[in-house]
């Protein structure tokens, strides 16, 4: 079965990113194909956790499982003045 999963996932902070994130490893794991599309890679800092190289190798290394993040667009370079956070959450995931 093909999934897409829409959520928080690392580098994000929290349980929910967690939560998330291996329930896409798992189900990954059970034989599925898994798109997670996130916006956690255009998070201010302060809401994410730090990644080293070796941390975003792990997980790339699960087969069947992608991860698609969203860009972060410049601020105030959209109307009104908040961040497009579901516009581009879902403009990427039907492209993906």
């Amino acid at each position: 079965m093909h999934i897409m999963i829409l959520g928080k996932v690392p580098p994000i902070q929290g349980g929910v990113s967690r939560s998330t994130w291996r329930a896409a490893v798992d189900l990954a794991k059970a034989g599925h194909t898994v798109d997670v599309v996130s916006n956690a890679a255009a998070m201010a800092p302060g809401f994410r956790q730090m990644m080293r190289d070796s941390d975003r190798a792990i997980m790339d290394s699960h087969p069947g499982l992608t991860c698609h993040m969203t860009d972060q667009v410049a601020q105030f370079a959209y109307i009104p003045w908040a961040p497009p956070h579901l516009s581009q959450l879902l403009g990427l995931a039907a492209q993906v």
